[in-house]
């Protein structure tokens, strides 16, 4: 006897990738076997279901219409997917995690199965349909959006029919919730008559049914919230019986319209056999199997005289509908119903209890397998919300993932299984060290919006999963090492409002679709190896704010139609290869503030309409081929603070309209064609700091209102055609570069003890980078007789009164007995620092190194001495003892505690924690974290501490100090300038591990010290330009860096590596590796360990270039350094055949953008 063999399940899981669109309504036939299925897109219907009774004639045995428009009128759910609700929601209305919804009634003051329209009633999509395959198969998918029919949230739902081994029906039914809680209760409403669907009525099919247990209903057909047993009714089949045998005791239904609870020993893990239905003329059995907990038994007993297929009258029939329980969502009981029934509201996204279930396993297990949380919290997944980094929605669903800083993830990036969070809205790994893989299902995140994994190590391709993410707003995966293109597909993503990929290594054109992106506020591709021309569609970002192209491989011209971008703030594409002329259409960027297009090879005249930006604070035009003269227009430029047109190929003179720019701090025209003289106007710009007129030919005489310029700090006019005296004024400067001119060579009375000779220069000696001892003085006239009385008496009375008022000020402190301590906090916390009291410090520290004895002095250096000392807490801390004495100065006290404030912020694993401080008027010192092993000076100097460090160690050693600079350099609110970057500066744990100290501790020295800032530094780890210029930069910290690893690798200090390292002689360039490692190491290594060595010295090399444009940045160095160290060895020779010539000869495949 062939039987049917219904399978039915109902699962709510995820199922990303449904995609709408309009559907044309038709019907779709699979046959496998002796079995024919039809089935409709509209209300994704159940229509015909064709097979052999036991003679071996086929009927159909679903009832239904014969053709698509019937089911477009059907009021009856012939084989319908109904839902969002199956069956009734009393007076259309529920309550959902607090919230009240009225939905649409359709019967009465009810809602039935889903509402007016419904699933039932509207067009579903097909998205797949493979009637050839060995299991033919059919997959509809339908989008509700929110506020259909009244229910909350967009919600997708799929339904799958497929033909299975011999006379075997699978129904799948799946939904999705993508945005708000929200009821689902599907089922298929397929009926059924086994002896053919025209054979009038069911009631002598036999039906067995395994449930114990229904759920009793009202007058209106809504559960009362109980669950009844059917032992001794009517609805009990748990043995074999007729349908009609007791069906004239339901009068109130005319017939069986009930709920079964199904027996379920395995709890809804399993498939399992819950009901069979025999027709004995026919022959034809039916089992019914599915992991539901729940199924609807009706017979059809509000049909009446309805026509169907053939126009025969059905009237008697019989569903089987497996779905979650149905529930009086409207009922009093709902609640109850909820909690010990269908559970369908417990979901925040509306899943089956079982199936979400399921889900929020599989999420707890993919963070469990990633590692990338400690033991400690995944022993606890059920907390996993309370996780660091973890946030969830109301289901216990996780939504974002943004870990905290002290996480390092590094390798084990891709061990976490995206593709099991689906609901995850933000991920954020900023500076977590990533490497490796990009973790599986990264493109499945559909609802992804924000994205940022910037400042890592990536080197795997990963934009081309970029386009998957449908609903990505921002994207920042700058600082990396990726090195594919960008996907022109990213162009569909028309949410997105900022794409953050610069300082990669992103090749290719920049993909025209980009301008599809009418949203986005921020592009910046800076620093990448872009190639091509801009598209002229980037002119369509209507909304685009900051456009950052800067350090590619452009060409071609600028496109005019970036002109058609109003928003426009920051405009950046320097360094490229751009050429033509600069587009007139530039001046109606009316909002920019940040233009900047230097070293490129732009010609042409500057436009005189760029004066029309009035909001332009920066204009930067250096390094092209721009000609002509300077347009006086450009007076008009109010807002301007700095402009830069130096090295191009202007004439003329400088346009005294300059003077216009009232609030102009940097003046740069150095290295053009200039000619004139200086306007004496340009000395009422007050706010101007640095004036650079250097290489030009500007004649006449240096104006004397130049030096009233008050905060001025640097003036450079070398190289031009000045003549006469230099202005007295010019002594209120800062630093001065007046040579080779024509100028008189007389040094006007007290500039030589005014300016350090590396500030001041003028003779024709100072044209060469070699500064001179001492510059030459003018002590005698020009027949030899000894210094002039008219010079000294002034000269005398001067310094008489000086020496006066320094003593009267040094009585008046006395007398005042100003003090800058803290206020006195009792029971404070020592080590916070505005709790710290001076007073009570300095008692305890007077104590705890007996009045700053020499017994406890550790160290020193040109800060300070260092004592190691034990307060009565027990802790012990490291003291570091100023060279100031003058803290009780009030201006001094109050620079000293804001910069303190600043230091005290600063939290990385590689730099020396700073407690406190101590304040006070007989000294002042600084509370640091010790440090057990002391200086990396003094134990490198150690042959028995030395020999401990071997090579692994020295590596981490020089990863720690290149992390914590970097971290100074880039990662702080504010950068900050180390200044004395030395072994000695370098402490060491028990553990050996690296800490950078005394950062910025010469700033607080000089802010005490004088008016004029001093040198800062150590004797041979200062970088080769300090010579002969006064500018700190963070170019200063990358050359001492260099000199400290190459101390490491030598194990002393490298002097006359130093030396010799740029050097063209014969011996420089045979220099080999090994014979300037450390010789108290073993000298064997094998070719990994010789690899690494060679990438640090490769990097130590680039940061010792003598050109500080041409030293990569700190975080260049550190993400090369760790990635390079993974990478394939750079040489092929053996470590024997190393020279330091075949080291420099890599930098190029370590450091970007070598200019040497």
């Amino acid at each position: 006897m062939p039987n049917i063999f219904l399978l039915l399940c109902f699962l709510l899981v995820v199922d990303s990738g449904f995609v709408f669109g309009k559907q044309e309504i038709g019907i779709f036939e699979l046959k496998k076997g002796d079995i024919s299925l039809k089935v409709t897109n509209w209300g994704a219907s159940l229509v015909s279901l064709v097979l052999p009774d036991k003679h071996g004639k086929l009927g159909d045995v679903v009832l239904g219409y014969d053709s698509v428009k019937d089911y477009t009128n059907d009021t009856t759910y012939f084989g319908a997917t109904v839902g969002r609700v199956a069956n009734r929601i009393g007076g259309a209305q529920f309550i959902l995690n607090g919230i009240h919804y009225k939905i649409v009634a359709n019967e009465g003051n009810n809602t039935l199965h889903g509402g007016l329209r419904g699933f039932s009633k509207v067009a579903w999509e097909v998205k797949k349909y493979k009637k050839e395959a060995q299991n033919p198969t059919i997959v509809f998918a339908y989008r509700s959006f929110d506020g259909e029919e009244g229910f909350p949230g967009d919600l997708v739902v799929s339904v799958r029919y497929t033909l299975l081994g011999k006379n075997q029906l699978s129904i799948i039914m799946k939904a999705k919730a993508l945005n708000k809680p929200t009821p689902v209760n599907l089922a298929n409403h397929a009926y059924w008559n086994l002896g053919n669907h025209n054979n009038g009525n069911i009631l002598s099919e036999v039906v067995q049914i395994f449930a114990s247990n229904y759920t009793p209903v009202n007058s209106h057909l809504i559960p009362t919230g109980q669950i009844a047993s059917v032992r001794g009714t009517p609805y009990d089949f748990l043995t074999p019986q007729r349908v009609g045998a007791r069906i004239n005791q339901m009068p109130q239904t005319r017939g069986y319209d009930i709920n079964y609870v199904l027996d379920d020993d395995e709890k809804g893990k399993k498939m399992k056999k819950v009901a069979i239905v025999e027709d004995g003329r026919s022959g034809r059995v039916m089992e019914v199997f599915t992991n539901a907990p729940g199924m609807q038994f009706y017979t059809g007993n509000f049909i009446k005289d309805e026509k169907g297929k053939a126009l025969n009258e059905f009237q008697s029939v019989m569903a089987l509908s497996n779905f979650k329980y149905v529930v009086g969502i409207g009922s009093a009981w709902y609640t109850l119903l909820v909690i010990f029934f269908t559970h369908f509201a417990n979901a925040a996204l509306s899943k089956s209890s079982s199936s979400a279930s399921l889900e929020l396993q599989a999420e707890a297990r993919a963070l469990v397998e990633s590692g990338w949380w400690s033991e400690a919290y995944t022993k606890r997944t059920t907390s996993r919300c309370e996780w660091p980094g973890i946030q969830c929605d109301r289901s216990g669903s996780i939504t974002h993932i943004a870990l905290p800083s002290e996480f390092q993830v590094g390798d084990k990036f891709g061990r976490l299984n995206l593709s099991s969070l689906p609901n995850l809205l933000l991920l954020n790994l900023s500076r977590h060290a990533l490497s490796g893989d990009v973790p599986f299902g990264l493109g499945t995140l559909s609802k992804l919006q924000h994205l940022d994994l910037s400042y890592n190590y990536i080197d795997q391709p990963i934009l081309h999963y970029i386009p998957n993410l449908t609903n990505l707003e921002t994207l920042n995966l700058a600082t990396n090492f990726l090195f594919d293109s960008i996907p022109s597909d990213v162009g569909h993503l028309t949410k997105l409002t900022s794409i953050l990929l610069d300082s990669n290594s992103i090749t290719g054109p920049i993909p025209p679709e980009l301008g599809k992106l009418n949203k986005l506020v921020t592009l910046s591709l800076t620093d990448n190896k872009l190639v091509d021309s801009i598209p002229a569609e980037i002119g369509l970002l209507t909304s685009l704010k900051f456009l950052s192209l800067g350090m590619n491989h452009l060409w071609g011209s600028i496109p005019s139609q970036i002109g058609n971008l109003n928003t426009l703030v920051t405009l950046d594409l320097n360094t490229n290869n751009l050429t033509g002329e600069i587009p007139l259409a530039l001046s109606h960027l009316s909002n920019l503030t940040q233009l900047n297009l230097a070293e490129n090879q732009l010609s042409g005249a500057l436009p005189q309409q760029l004066s029309q930006l009035t909001k332009l604070e920066s204009l930067n035009i250096s390094h092209n081929l721009i000609s002509a003269q300077i347009p006086p227009d450009i007076g008009k430029l109010s807002s301007l603070l700095v402009l830069d047109l130096s090295r191009n190929n202007l004439s003329g003179d400088i346009p005294t309209q300059i003077s216009s720019c009232s609030k102009l701090k940097t003046l740069v025209l150095s290295h053009n064609h200039i000619s004139g003289t200086i306007p004496s106007q340009i000395c009422g710009l007050v706010s101007l700091a640095l004036i650079d007129l250097s290489y030009n030919s500007i004649g006449g005489e240096i104006p004397y209102q130049l030096g009233n310029v008050k905060i001025s700090r640097v003036l450079d006019l070398s190289y031009n055609d000045l003549t006469g005296k230099i202005p007295n004024s010019l002594i209120l400067l800062r630093r001065i570069n007046l040579s080779c001119n024509s100028l008189d060579h007389h040094i006007p009375l007290g500039f030589r003890n005014s300016f350090p000779s590396d500030a001041f220069i003028i003779d024709k000696y100072f044209c060469s980078p070699q500064m001179p001892q001492q510059l030459p003085t003018h002590s005698r006239t020009n027949n030899g007789v000894p210094i002039n009385w008219k010079i000294f008496l002034p000269l005398t009375a001067s310094l008489a009164i000086l020496c006066f008022g320094y003593v009267f000020l040094c009585w008046w402190r006395k007398c005042r007995g100003s003090k800058c301590e803290g206020k006195v906090v009792k029971n404070g916390d020592l080590f916070s620092i505005w709790n710290y009291d001076g007073k009570i410090a300095y008692t305890d520290i007077i104590e705890a190194t007996e009045g700053f004895d020499i017994r406890y002095c550790i160290g020193s250096g040109g800060c300070g001495r260092v004592y190691k000392a034990q307060l009565p807490s027990g802790r012990v801390v490291a003291l570091k003892k100023l060279h100031n004495l003058e803290a009780s100065e009030s201006t001094l006290c109050g620079i000293f505690k804001n910069e303190v404030r600043t230091l005290a912020k600063i939290r990385h694993r590689n730099i020396v924690r700073l407690y406190g401080f101590c304040l006070h008027q007989k000294c002042m010192f600084l509370v640091l974290e010790y440090k057990e092993r002391g200086s990396l000076y003094h134990v490198l100097r150690n042959d028995i501490e030395a020999a401990e460090l071997n090579w692994g160690i020295r590596v981490n050693i020089v990863r720690g100090i290149a992390h914590a600079l970097s971290y100074l350099h880039h990662d702080y609110t504010s950068a900050i300038i180390h200044r004395d970057i030395t072994s000695k500066n370098v402490l060491l744990n028990s553990e050996m591990e690296a800490s950078l100290s005394d950062f910025g501790i010469s700033r607080l020295i000089n802010h005490g010290s004088s008016h004029r800032t001093s040198l800062a530094g150590t004797y041979g780890y200062l970088a080769p330009e300090l010579a002969y210029t006064r500018v700190v930069t963070e170019k200063c910290d990358v050359y001492s860096f260099g000199v400290v690893v190459v101390e490491i690798m030598m194990g002393r200090h490298p002097g006359e590596v130093l030396s010799s390292l740029w050097s063209t002689s014969a011996s420089a360039q045979q220099l080999l590796l090994k014979d300037i490692l450390d010789p108290r190491l073993i000298p064997t290594m094998n070719q990994h360990d010789v690899h690494i060595l060679g990438v640090v010295a490769t990097l130590a090399f680039a940061c010792l270039r003598p050109k500080p444009r041409c030293r990569p940045t700190m975080k260049n160095v550190s993400q090369k350094l760790n990635f390079a160290i993974n990478k394939p060895p750079l040489l092929s020779l053996s470590f024997q055949d190393i020279s330091i010539q075949h080291l420099l000869n890599q930098q190029l495949y370590l450091v970007d953008r070598s200019d040497d």
